[in-house]
C-alpha cells in the first residue's frame, strides 16, 4: 500500500463453514519483533510508518462467509524515503480449536510506498561571473521534500559551452563521490559533474576557477542541466542554468588622429581612422569581436553615421575626406567628429571619442581704403568710406583697429567724432563709417587722418593705403559789407563810426580788411587807417565798427571826401563769403565861412 492509505488484509476461509464462530488474531510487527528481515525494502517503523495494533478477525457461525478482511493503516510522514516494509502475523485466538490450521507464509511482508517527492534545483537560473573573479561557485539547492537515510544522485551535465578549458575548470566538490553507483545511466558525450545529496544537506556549492586570458573577447556561456538518480533509477533534467563568463579585459576605440587635426586648404585628400587603440598587439583581440561592435559618428551634431568594426582592417577602418583649394580667402574652418557605441558586447570605451578638424585657409587678400584722400561737406554728418578687398572674401574674421588721428588741422569732438574702434570686414560690411559734426561757425577747409590697421597680424592678409586723409568742407556762407555807399560827415572835432555788416554772426577774424583812400579829403582832415586792419566780428555780433576821426582846420574850403574800401584778407581762400559793398564814399562838409566888405579909413 501507499503512504497515507490503509492497508487491506484479508483471511480465506479454505475448509466448511466451522458451526461455532472462529477467531483470528492479525499481529503488525516490525523487523526486530518478527525476528525476520527483508530484502526487498528496508524496515518501516512501528506507530510511525503503520498502526501496531492487533485486530481481530471472527467468521460468524452458521454460515458460509467465505473471506473477512482488516485495514491496516499506513502513516504519512511527508518524508521522501525508499519503499518501506513490516509483517503481519495471524494467530488463531482459541487455541484448543486444534482443527485450525493457518497455511501459506505466515508472517506475511507488507511494503509501504512512498508517496512523498523531492525536487533539486540551481539556487539560480542564471549566472554571471568576470574573467578576474577566479574561483567562483554555484548552488545545487533542495527545493522541496525531505530526505532520511537514502541518498540522492544529482548530476550536472555541461550540454553547451562557448567557452573552452582555457577559460574555466569545475574543481572538485567536497562531496562528490557516487551514490548511486547501480544505476545504468546513458551515454554522454558531454563533462558531467556528480555530486550526492545526503539527508542532512539542504545545498551543495560547486566551485568553477575562471581564468583570467587577457584577452578582449564577448562574454562567454556555459550550459548545464540539472539531473538527479534516485537508487536503482534513473532520474530527469530538472532544470537548466547558464552561467556567462564577463570579460574584463577593456577594449579601447577612438579616433587615431588624436583627439585634434590641423589641415591645410588644398591638402586634397585625407584620412579619418578609427581604430583599436588597447589593446595593442592584434593577437589579443578575439577574432569574432567584429561581429559584436557597432560604432556610429557624426559631423558637428549631423545624425549618425554608423561604422562597422567588422569592416576594420587590422582593427582600423578609415573614411576620406577631401579638402580643396577654393581661392577664397576664409576663416578657418572647424568641424567635431563625435563618436558613439551604437551597441556593443565587449567591455569597451570610446577614446579619444571627439576628433577637432581644422582647415587652415592658404589663401591671401590685400586690404586699403579706395581713395587716400577724401572730402565731405561739414554738414553730411556721417561719412563712409570704402574698404577695397583685392582676392575673395569669404570669412568674418578679418577684424581691422581704426583710429582717427588728431594731427590734422580739425579739431576732434567738434569738427569731428574722435573713434577707436574695431570693424569687421564681411563681403557685404566694407563700409567704415565716421560722424561728422555739423556747426554754424564760418571756417576754413579743415582736415584729420584715419588710419587702419591688422588686430592679429596675419601673414595671409596685407594691408595697402592704410592711412587716408579726410577734409572737411566749411558750408556756411556770409556776405560781408559797408552798411552805406555814401556818407556826409560835418567837419570838427567829431567821430565817425565806419560800419561794416555781416549776413553770418561772428566769430569771425579777418576774413577782409579795411583800408581808407584819400580823396579831396587829405590826413590833415582825417585819421585814416594807415594801412590795411583786419575787420573782426565778435561772437553773435554781425557788425564790426571802426572810428574815424574828423578834423576841423579853420579854413574855408569846399567838400571834401575820402574812400573806405574792403578787400579779402590774403590766405583766406578757403571761406565762403562776398563782399557785396566794397566801398564807401565820405564827404567832409567844410563849416568856415568868409566875410567879405569895404574897409576904410574915411568913407566921407
Amino acid at each position: 500500500g501507499r503512504e497515507g492509505e490503509d492497508l487491506q488484509i484479508c483471511s480465506q476461509l479454505r475448509d466448511t463453514v466451522i458451526a461455532h464462530g472462529l477467531t483470528l488474531k492479525l499481529i503488525p510487527m516490525t523487523y526486530v519483533e518478527a525476528n525476520y528481515s527483508h530484502q526487498d525494502a528496508p524496515p518501516a517503523s512501528g506507530s510511525v510508518d503503520f498502526n501496531t495494533t492487533s485486530q481481530l478477525i471472527t467468521f460468524s457461525a452458521n454460515s458460509k462467509q467465505q473471506f473477512v478482511s482488516v485495514d491496516i493503516k499506513l502513516y504519512d510522514d511527508d518524508i521522501n524515503e525508499a519503499s518501506e516494509g513490516f509483517f503481519v502475523l495471524m494467530e488463531v485466538v482459541d487455541e484448543t480449536n486444534s482443527s485450525v490450521m493457518i497455511s501459506g507464509e505466515n508472517p506475511i511482508f507488507c511494503t509501504i510506498e512512498d508517496n512523498d517527492s523531492i525536487y533539486f534545483a540551481f539556487n539560480q537560473s542564471a549566472y554571471a561571473f568576470n574573467e578576474s573573479d577566479g574561483e567562483v561557485f554555484i548552488a545545487v539547492e533542495k527545493v522541496d521534500g525531505q530526505l532520511t537515510e537514502v541518498a540522492y544522485q544529482v548530476d550536472l551535465e555541461i550540454y553547451y559551452s562557448t567557452a573552452t578549458n582555457q577559460d574555466y575548470a569545475v574543481l572538485p566538490v567536497n562531496s562528490s563521490r557516487d551514490c548511486c553507483s547501480d544505476v545504468a545511466r546513458p551515454p554522454v558525450d558531454n563533462q558531467v559533474i556528480s555530486t550526492c545529496f545526503e539527508p542532512d544537506e539542504e545545498f551543495i556549492r560547486i566551485p568553477i576557477q575562471i581564468f583570467q586570458d587577457e584577452v578582449v573577447e564577448t562574454s562567454e556561456y556555459i550550459y548545464i542541466d540539472l539531473i538527479w538518480y534516485e537508487k536503482s533509477m534513473y532520474g530527469d533534467i530538472l532544470e537548466s542554468c547558464e552561467i556567462e563568463i564577463i570579460d574584463d579585459d577593456e577594449l579601447t576605440i577612438g579616433f587615431s588622429n588624436g583627439t585634434s587635426l590641423i589641415v591645410q586648404e588644398g591638402v586634397g585628400n585625407f584620412n579619418i581612422c578609427i581604430a583599436v587603440l588597447q589593446p595593442t598587439t592584434s593577437s589579443l583581440i578575439s577574432d569574432v569581436f567584429s561581429d559584436f561592435i557597432r560604432v556610429g559618428i557624426n559631423k558637428s551634431g549631423s545624425p549618425f553615421t554608423d561604422l562597422y568594426l567588422e569592416s576594420f582592417a587590422n582593427s582600423t577602418s578609415c573614411f576620406e575626406i577631401v579638402v580643396e583649394d577654393n581661392d577664397y580667402f576664409e576663416e578657418t574652418k572647424r568641424y567635431s567628429y563625435h563618436l558613439s557605441f551604437i551597441d556593443s558586447e565587449f567591455n569597451s570605451i570610446l577614446h579619444p571619442s571627439i576628433l577637432n578638424i581644422s582647415i587652415v585657409d592658404n589663401d591671401e587678400i590685400t586690404i586699403g581704403f579706395q581713395q587716400s584722400v577724401y572730402y565731405f561737406s561739414e554738414s553730411i554728418g556721417q561719412a563712409n568710406l570704402k574698404l577695397l578687398v583685392i582676392g575673395v572674401l569669404d570669412a568674418d574674421n578679418v577684424i581691422l583697429s581704426v583710429n582717427t588721428l588728431s594731427n590734422g588741422s580739425a579739431t576732434a569732438t567738434e569738427d569731428y567724432r574722435r573713434e577707436e574702434f574695431n570693424f569687421t570686414l564681411k563681403l557685404d560690411h566694407n563700409i567704415i563709417q565716421l560722424d561728422i559734426i555739423n556747426d554754424s561757425v564760418l571756417e576754413p577747409t579743415e582736415h584729420f587722418f584715419v588710419q587702419i590697421s591688422l588686430l592679429e597680424a596675419s601673414s595671409r592678409i596685407h594691408l595697402n593705403t592704410s592711412l587716408v586723409q579726410i577734409y572737411i568742407l566749411d558750408d556756411e556762407f556770409t556776405e560781408i559789407g559797408f552798411e552805406y555807399t555814401n556818407l556826409t560827415v560835418p567837419e570838427g572835432n567829431v567821430i565817425l563810426m565806419l560800419n561794416i555788416n555781416s549776413s553770418l554772426p561772428g566769430p569771425s577774424d579777418g576774413l577782409v580788411q579795411l583800408s581808407t583812400r584819400d580823396g579831396s579829403a587829405t590826413g590833415l582832415d582825417y585819421n585814416g587807417t594807415r594801412g590795411s586792419v583786419p575787420v573782426v566780428f565778435q561772437p553773435r555780433q554781425t557788425i564790426a565798427s571802426f572810428a574815424i576821426q574828423i578834423h576841423d582846420d579853420n579854413i574855408s574850403e569846399g567838400s571834401e571826401e575820402f574812400f573806405g574800401v574792403i578787400q579779402p584778407t590774403p590766405g583766406k581762400n578757403d571761406f565762403h563769403f562776398n563782399i557785396s559793398i566794397a566801398k564807401v564814399s565820405v564827404e567832409i562838409e567844410d563849416d568856415d565861412m568868409v566875410n567879405f566888405g569895404i574897409h576904410c579909413d574915411d568913407c566921407t
